[in-house]
């Protein structure tokens, strides 16, 4: 049985390689969950702030998504991360307490591969270009994906300042940025006032590194 090779969280090509290897199945679930529980604790949440963003990027707001996604994830569906999920509350999810972090990463990965997998079979179905729709299992075509990004590790976010959007999603699926912060909780804090108004749309926090 293949083992999951060590990575530095740093190097975000690898840690999206990762995430998009989990989408193709590449890894089991269960070696994934122990891979996860073995990141330092402060890790966990932002590895979750990222599967967040790839399931958002991957277009995972589909009607029935939600219902789909927790059913695939083998979770009860009475967990907090699943109930949020349902609840149209996903953006929170990243930020659950430590003890919620493992279900949370093994609800996201399935919600994710449920995303791009509609993605890879409809948008990007045929001649498609993207790196993390490539066979990565293939070791030439992962040194190829990693030759384009030389001095990726200076891209970590200890490196470069950072700032928080706050974003949302309508019904139709258009994003819009609402707001800027110098703060995570700032950004949460004005996402806590927008989601109280009772709009339909989904509102969520994305870290942006300023270069």
């Amino acid at each position: 049985m293949a083992t999951i090779p060590s990575f530095d969280l740093k190097d975000w090509l690898e840690l999206e390689i990762f995430l998009n290897q989990l989408a193709q199945g590449i890894w089991l679930d269960t070696d994934a969950a122990v891979w996860f529980a073995a990141q330092p604790d402060h890790e966990k949440p932002q590895i979750n702030h990222r599967l967040y963003y790839m399931v958002i990027q991957a277009g995972g707001y589909a009607k029935g998504d939600s219902q789909s996604a927790i059913q695939r994830s083998g979770l009860k569906p009475t967990f907090t991360p699943c109930v949020l999920l349902s609840r149209n509350r996903a953006p929170r999810i990243p930020n659950l307490p430590l003890n919620e972090q493992l279900k949370s990463f093994q609800l996201l990965v399935a919600w994710f591969s449920l995303a791009d997998e509609r993605r890879r079979g409809e948008r990007c179905k045929g001649d498609c270009s993207h790196w993390w729709h490539q066979d990565l299992r293939d070791e030439p075509t992962l040194q190829a994906i990693r030759a384009r990004y030389p001095g990726r590790l200076l891209c970590c976010r200890e490196s470069l300042p950072v700032t928080y959007l706050l974003l949302r999603m309508d019904d139709n699926g258009t994003q819009a940025l609402v707001s800027s912060h110098l703060t995570r909780e700032a950004a949460e804090a004005a996402c806590l006032v927008y989601e109280a108004r009772g709009h339909k749309q989904t509102y969520w926090v994305e870290e942006k590194q300023i270069r």
